[in-house]
């Protein structure tokens, strides 16, 4: 999966997009760590589970986990994982190029999916993951390059690892997904190019980034 799912090296990757102060913007090495890597098993791993909530470390909490818990209700037939859209616009060119190439059937009528996703906070229902035949054949070996070669990103870069998992997974199987509110998860990065608008006062704040600068 790592091969696939992150160009990451020891060093920090960098990349073309700078901050309004002139600093370049690069991909933390972190995604060379297998922690990253291990979420869609989440289901096979935690088998006393059944259900699962994940936080980034960098969350600023402001409100009730158990309010958030709650949200797990608002999960409905075939829907086990639930997170916020990326509020930055770091999918876009991945989701214009999927798009242009016709392989983007899911959320043709929900426009905070298609902008992609941020795992900082993620809601998985483990009973449902465990159960579901098609969930299970997507984690299979060898399957993780197949998601890819589906929607025609086998030469587009993925560098954050099983994040950009979620998102391909979310635009081919939309079905098995749930948005979870943006105040869930309302994200602030270094490049100060918010292109969602979030209403409402955070309940959990996600000032990502600031690593990712060197």
């Amino acid at each position: 999966m790592k091969q696939v799912f992150s160009l990451n090296n020891k060093e920090d990757l960098v990349t073309q997009s700078r901050t309004p102060d002139g600093r370049i913007m690069a991909i933390s090495p972190k995604y060379t760590e297998d922690l990253f890597y291990i979420a869609p098993f989440y289901g096979a791993a935690f088998n006393q589970l059944e259900k699962l909530i994940v936080l980034d470390a960098d969350l600023l909490i402001r409100e009730d986990l158990g309010k958030l818990h709650s949200f797990f209700n608002k999960m409905k037939g075939e829907e086990m994982i639930s997170l916020a859209a990326d509020q930055s616009g770091y999918y876009f060119p991945i989701a214009a190029h999927v798009t242009h190439q016709g392989n983007i059937t899911a959320y043709e009528e929900d426009d905070d999916s298609i902008v992609g996703l941020n795992s900082g906070v993620v809601l998985y229902d483990l009973d449902k993951m465990r159960r579901s035949d098609l969930y299970n054949s997507k984690i299979k070996p060898g399957q993780f390059k197949f998601i890819k070669e589906d929607l025609n990103l086998t030469n587009v870069a993925l560098t954050v690892g099983d994040q950009e998992w979620l998102v391909l997974m979310s635009w081919q199987n939309p079905q098995l997904f749930k948005m979870l509110y943006c105040d869930w998860n309302y994200q602030r990065n270094p490049m100060e190019n918010r292109i969602e608008d979030c209403p409402g006062i955070p309940k959990i704040e996600h000032p990502h980034g600031e690593i990712h600068i060197p």
